[in-house]
């Protein structure tokens, strides 16, 4: 199959790059039995021989392999037919014929013919800025998957939300649960309690007190008075 960007896409795509980088919209695929014959493509184009079905662009996506390959994609239904493809047409959103191909003569039936098929379309379109190509969705596209892996950022693994450095991955439940261990974790301990007798030694500070430690030395402060003498009363008083 050879595809060839038309006059007028390469028209679009030379304005859009004129423009400053502006997107050229891709709207429709549409096949066609090339009126009982093989085509083929010219750049003269400007519709299909005669063109038997369209759908909408279903996904635009780069070729991990080439950067300036853009792979567009289209999905013919089960229900659409009885019909031969034998060539195809990509369409901008202003109707334009941007690309052309010729197709290998493929029958396209239906469940009234004893097969329900679903057929995918897939293009392959050569830019030198593949930011000059966008995507027109109509009300009858889905996302493919790999539409969705690219589109859509993955989850972090648990070691990468303890890290806390990345910002292109999607968090989970069980990540932020591992993140909150590892701070908890790592939290300092607290301190620990002083004994009886280190309250009573008095000189511990690396360790806490606590009410009975507090009352034993205060017992052990008024045993170590001396008795009082005469009227002498000692009082001590408490402040709240």
């Amino acid at each position: 199959m050879g595809v060839i960007v038309t006059l007028q896409g390469q028209a679009l795509f030379a304005q859009a790059a004129a423009q400053g980088g502006t997107a050229v919209p891709l709207a429709a695929i549409a096949v066609g039995d090339g009126n009982g014959a093989a085509i083929t493509p010219v750049e003269t184009a400007t519709q299909l021989v005669r063109e038997v079905y369209r759908t909408g662009v279903q996904s635009a996506l780069t070729d991990p392999q080439n950067a300036n390959y853009i792979i567009v994609t289209a999905v013919i239904p089960a229900n659409a037919g009885p019909f031969t493809i034998r060539e195809i047409g990509l369409f901008a959103s202003n109707g334009q014929l941007v690309a052309i191909a010729d197709y290998p003569d493929t029958r396209k039936n239906t469940t009234a013919q004893g097969v329900d098929t679903t057929l995918t379309i897939e293009l392959v379109l050569v830019v030198s800025e593949t930011a000059q190509v966008t995507l027109v969705a109509h009300p009858g596209s889905w996302a493919t998957q790999d539409y969705v892996d690219q589109r859509i950022p993955p989850f972090a693994t648990i070691p990468e939300h303890i890290a806390g450095t990345l910002s292109t991955k999607k968090a989970h439940p069980a990540g932020v649960a591992a993140m909150i261990n590892a701070a908890v974790a790592n939290l300092p301990d607290p301190l620990e309690l002083a004994t009886a007798p280190e309250h009573l030694a008095g000189t511990i500070s690396a360790k806490a007190t606590h009410p009975a430690g507090v009352k034993s030395m205060i017992d052990a402060a008024l045993a170590a008075l001396p008795p009082p003498q005469g009227d002498v009363i000692y009082r001590f008083e408490t402040l709240l």
